[in-house]
């Protein structure tokens, strides 16, 4: 596959994981090698841990110059209710689409994954209530596609102009923006 050198000039990679506050988190590979996820926290049983550098979402915003992005990718091997519950609490949900990898798979324990299945349903609600929309799931649910759906007021700037008759039209025209701009 050719290489955009468009795309590669619009896109920065940063070795720093996404988190609560500014720190490190730890992280415990796999025992098998031929596995991808991680898991935050150190596991015994499993492979080697890893200490990542991480920072809150507000601060890569900052750093880089945004108050607005369109797709949030999340897949940070369980951190991921932390972060969200996080945004959520500060009312801080700078993004329009959130793609989210959830690991409560993790948890093995049936007391453990019932807790994460409660807090899972209940931040999957907060974000509802803040205008998020599942879009797509798959995985059986561990991997989802949210839209934030906002209507804000109606544009009354910009409302249809009467029209050049005698005749009165039957019906009335809002229009609504949608979106959060």
């Amino acid at each position: 596959m050719k290489e955009n050198p468009i795309v590669r000039e619009h896109l920065v990679y940063v070795k720093e994981g996404l988190a609560t506050e500014k720190g490190t988190l730890t992280f415990t590979k796999p025992a098998n090698p031929d596995h991808v996820s991680m898991r935050m926290g150190s596991h015994e049983g499993l492979g080697e841990t890893i200490e990542v550098l991480v920072s809150p979402l507000r601060d890569f915003m900052e750093r880089f110059g945004h108050d607005h992005i369109d797709i949030l990718k999340m897949d940070i091997e369980g951190a991921e209710y932390d972060v969200l519950e996080d945004l959520i609490a500060q009312d801080y949900l700078p993004f329009t689409q959130l793609l989210v990898e959830w690991h409560w798979r993790f948890f093995e324990q049936e007391s453990s994954r019932k807790h994460a299945i409660g807090r899972h349903k209940m931040v999957l609600e907060k974000l509802a209530s803040k205008g998020f929309k599942v879009v797509h799931s798959r995985s059986g649910g561990q991997e989802t596609t949210m839209i934030r759906i906002v209507v804000n007021e109606p544009d009354t700037q910009n409302l249809p102009t009467e029209v050049d008759s005698e005749e009165k039209p039957e019906f009335s025209i809002l229009h609504y923006k949608v979106g959060n701009k």
